[in-house]
């Protein structure tokens, strides 16, 4: 039984569109191709914060990948350099996000994340409570 991760396309303070629908449908497939087996759906929320301004309108993409063992938020909100003035740059950027952080989850469900080893009360320089005093 071979079922495809659902994908939901929101539009917040922007007319919806299909040169920004097609993108991230073309970045969701890759991304789902990756993730397939543990991918269940992929939610994307693009908004323009500002809808007064004609100038410096900063695209937000929010991704919200469904997982078995949870949900995987992706926030990619505006940059101050104002990269993210074009939605295709926003998108881009969320996705990019999306497979790091997606990659970083798999790291740590099949136990490949280093970890520090904790001290040990022997270590080097430390004292033995037990051991016994020289008589003098």
């Amino acid at each position: 039984m071979d079922e495809t991760p659902s994908l939901t396309i929101s539009f917040r303070n922007l007319e919806p569109s299909p040169s920004l629908e097609t993108e991230v449908r073309r970045r969701a497939s890759k991304l789902m191709k990756i993730g397939r087996e543990r991918l269940i759906a992929c939610h994307v929320v693009i908004s323009a914060p500002n809808r007064r301004r004609q100038q410096g309108k900063l695209y937000a993409v929010n991704l919200r990948l469904e997982l078995p063992r949870g949900s995987l938020p992706i926030n990619r909100n505006p940059p101050m350099d104002h990269a993210h003035e074009d939605a295709h740059v926003a998108i881009h950027d969320a996705f990019d996000a999306a497979l790091r952080r997606l990659a970083e989850f798999r790291r740590r469900i099949n136990g490949r994340v280093k970890t520090h080893a904790a001290k040990s009360p022997h270590a080097r320089g430390a004292r033995d409570s037990h051991a016994e005093e020289p008589e003098s």
